[in-house]
């Protein structure tokens, strides 16, 4: 079942409330698509977008006597009270007229389950996502289900399998809307989400707003407050970028500069970078441009088969780089604790089929301070140059935090899933590329107290 006009619906609620659509909103509010994903900066108008179209489907109930049933999801019942907060008030200020609200327990404190019952049959009514089984969201049909705070989810898998199932009754709307905040907690599931909505998918679009696209921002105010903000509050509270609370490790790297596209020059040769990780391998295709390293191209599998990545690799080798064969491939041995996915046979499947694959040993590593020390000498000169298409490596650049344990600062980064793999990768390539880049210092050699060489001398 589908509506005929929406964008005149969406009008005509918007023109009840005497509420003006502007700009970005416009384009999110009016697209015919069935799912829509949402990946925006804070206050710019999300819940709000949910709330009218949620009035703008009452309405249709209304007028057509065809009953519906809405859900508001979140991670904890708290995190849907924006959507709830603007439905109710735009029925306080605008009732429709013939449907009245029978039970709405949405200014209750006696519950964390908020509902809104209507006269025609139509409900509301909230579902919280923090088991795998995801009680609240099965066992019924939607016609729209919207979630915020889609990234904080645990359970992003389950969440949609759920989702899914709920939104293919051929008498219901099936409409969904996903919302998520960047934070470090988004995961991979929100970010190709959003991808695939990028991709001029049939029945599937996403956006990112910004502060920008607020239609409740005073402009003026917004660049005082704006100005008291420093660089990393800034890009992750006005543009909606996944910019860690705290800090980033790398506070050099600079997203919109050294994150452009990468071809591979035929000219130049290059090298590969491989992490086996626990359970999902990461593979940098890199080149050394004079001083600077350039990404090109990444394997992300979600196949811990070894077999599987050599082939992967080999296809990349022969797309991407017209079959010229990498100089070096390093990675480390794979398999070094009991719970890892990955055995100790991987390097031997790798160095099989790429006899120029080389592991990384820990004398050459020495600890992570090395790695993150090197890392921010060539994000501060501007030495690292990432492929848009390199997702992982990206996001970890950008979202790796310094490893704290309350006042203490320990070595590296703080283990974050998807932090550790893609920069490993990239490590194990250049300085097996380079071993040059990280020195590996002995300890220093003890010098003896006086009273030793008293002691020394006597003996002779």
């Amino acid at each position: 079942m589908k509506i005929n006009n929406w964008p005149k619906l969406i009008d005509f609620a918007a023109d009840r409330l005497g509420y003006t659509i502007v700009d970005k909103q416009e384009d999110v509010l009016k697209s015919t698509k069935q799912v829509k994903v949402i990946r925006a900066a804070r206050r710019t108008g999300k819940s709000f977008n949910v709330a009218l179209i949620t009035y703008s489907l009452l309405c249709y109930s209304q007028a057509t006597s065809i009953s519906l049933n809405i859900i508001f999801a979140g991670p904890r019942s708290e995190d849907t009270r924006h959507m709830w907060s603007h439905l109710h008030s735009m029925l306080e200020s605008k009732p429709i007229q013939g449907m009245t609200v029978e039970y709405d327990n949405y200014l209750s404190q006696s519950t964390a389950k908020k509902k809104m019952f209507f006269s025609n049959g139509t409900r509301i009514t909230n579902a919280t996502c923090d088991n795998p089984e995801m009680d609240d969201i099965r066992g019924d049909a939607y016609d729209f289900l919207a979630v915020d705070e889609y990234g904080n989810i645990d359970y992003k898998k389950e969440f949609m399998a759920a989702a899914s199932q709920a939104l293919k009754d051929q008498d219901r709307l099936n409409m969904m809307m996903v919302i998520g905040t960047p934070d470090l907690g988004m995961g991979e599931e929100f970010d190709s989400l959003f991808e695939v909505g990028q991709k001029e998918e049939e029945n599937i679009q996403s956006w990112h707003l910004t502060e920008a696209d607020c239609p409740f921002i005073d402009k003026e105010s917004a660049d005082v407050m704006n100005s008291l903000l420093d660089e990393d509050g800034r890009l992750r509270e006005v543009e909606g970028l996944q910019v860690p609370p705290g800090g980033k490790l790398f506070p050099e790297f600079n997203y919109r500069t050294q994150v452009t596209p990468q071809a591979y020059d035929i000219k130049l040769p290059y090298f590969i970078g491989v992490d086996f990780g626990r359970n999902k391998p990461v593979v940098e295709f890199i080149q050394a441009d004079g001083d600077d390293f350039r990404v090109f191209h990444e394997i992300s599998c979600n196949d811990i088969l070894v077999e599987n990545l050599v082939k992967e690799i080999e296809l990349a080798v022969l797309v991407k780089c017209f079959g010229n064969q990498p100089t070096i491939i390093g990675c480390d041995k794979a398999g070094k604790a009991k719970s890892d996915l990955v055995s100790y046979t991987a390097y031997s499947v790798l160095h099989k089929a790429f006899p120029m694959a080389t592991f990384t040993t820990s004398v050459q590593l020495v600890n992570k301070d090395n790695q993150t020390g090197l890392y921010r000498r060539l994000t501060m000169n501007n030495r690292i140059w990432i492929d848009p298409s390199c997702k992982k490596l990206t996001t970890a650049f950008i979202k790796a935090t310094p490893n704290t344990s309350g006042k203490r600062v320990n070595s590296g980064w703080k283990k974050v899933e998807g932090i550790d793999d893609p920069l490993d990768a990239f490590m194990y390539g250049l300085i097996n590329f380079d071993p040059g880049l990280i020195i590996a210092s002995k300890p220093p050699t003890k010098v003896p107290s006086d009273f030793e060489v008293q002691m020394a001398l006597s003996r002779l």
